[in-house]
């Protein structure tokens, strides 16, 4: 018995020296672990310091070049109406300056501000010593009238620039009627969504056909849209309802009524009548307006 007792007694005493030792080796790798981090919280805390001490020295001081990370190529692409210096600038970047200091939603928005032309913005970085600036512009719709003079109207509804009344790029652009919205101007929404969706189609189908000398489009009532084309033809679209359809039959009858009157014809066209089941549209020479009865009708 004496011996079974020893016996046990060893195995409980080698046991909790195992324990012991395990507790000992599990405390060293906490430690270890510990230290680790915070060797590694020292180095970030340290490159983030040392990163914004040279940024704030960037701007003071001419060796801003050698910045962490420091930008060492600008490029933007995309843009045809501002220099790529303009963007920049606007963008509040410049070379040397951190990527750790660099908010790009900031650059982007800065540039929207500043040139109502631009309609989107991207600002990203290929490589760390490197950032792009991409420019989606806006194109031009028309002019509207505007305090004493005209202002140009993007296809995002926005007011583009102000032009004098006697401004000789007004014969560069189609006259727009229509309704403002208010507050209305210089990178400010001008066009409503309805009125902007039939200016924006109307453009759309004048593209690249004989719909392309179009001089004036008037949707100040979008229940009576009438397009004035070459201040020979006046073309009577009727309501924004099914608008696309309708402008593509208007092209056709307009290229018909060419063919058998000549290019000198003028007069009306009226599609107020025309639905896509039963299209119809009705030419009347000028020297007939005043009587409406003597009309040419086009069907299909």
């Amino acid at each position: 018995m004496s011996n079974k007792s020893t016996t046990s007694r060893d195995s409980r005493v080698t046991a909790k020296k195992v324990r012991h030792k395990r507790r000992r080796i599990n405390r060293m790798r906490v430690a270890l672990l510990l230290f680790s981090m915070v060797v590694m919280i020292s180095v970030v805390v340290g490159a983030v310091l040392l990163v914004s001490s040279q940024g704030s020295q960037n701007s003071t001081q001419s060796d801003s070049r050698n910045a962490m990370f420091g930008i060492k190529n600008i490029t933007v692409e995309g843009n045809t109406r501002y220099t790529d210096d303009q963007i920049i600038k606007a963008g509040d970047i410049h070379i040397g300056q951190s990527l750790f200091l660099i908010n790009k939603r900031n650059i982007a928005e800065n540039i929207l501000k500043a040139y109502p032309y631009v309609d989107k913005v991207t600002v990203s970085n290929p490589s760390f010593s490197s950032i792009k600036i991409s420019i989606e512009e806006v194109q031009p719709v028309g002019i509207i009238s505007n305090k004493s003079g005209w202002l140009i109207v993007g296809a995002n509804g926005k007011g583009l620039e102000q032009l004098s009344s006697s401004s000789l790029r007004l014969a560069d652009y189609r006259r727009i009627k229509c309704t403002k919205q208010k507050g209305s101007g210089v990178a400010r929404l001008t066009l409503d969504n309805r009125t902007l969706a039939a200016v924006n189609a109307i453009v759309t189908a004048a593209d690249s056909s004989t719909l392309d000398a179009i001089k004036e489009i008037d949707v100040t009532d979008l229940t009576d849209i009438k397009l004035n084309w070459k201040d020979k033809i006046n073309i009577k679209l009727g309501s924004d309802m099914s608008l696309e359809p309708k402008l593509n039959y208007a092209r056709k009858t307009l290229d018909r009524v060419l063919s058998s009157h000549g290019s000198d014809a003028s007069g009306q066209i009226d599609l107020s009548m025309y639905s896509e089941t039963s299209p119809k549209a009705v030419f009347t020479p000028s020297d007939l307006l005043s009587n409406i009865t003597d009309t040419t009708t086009t069907t299909e």
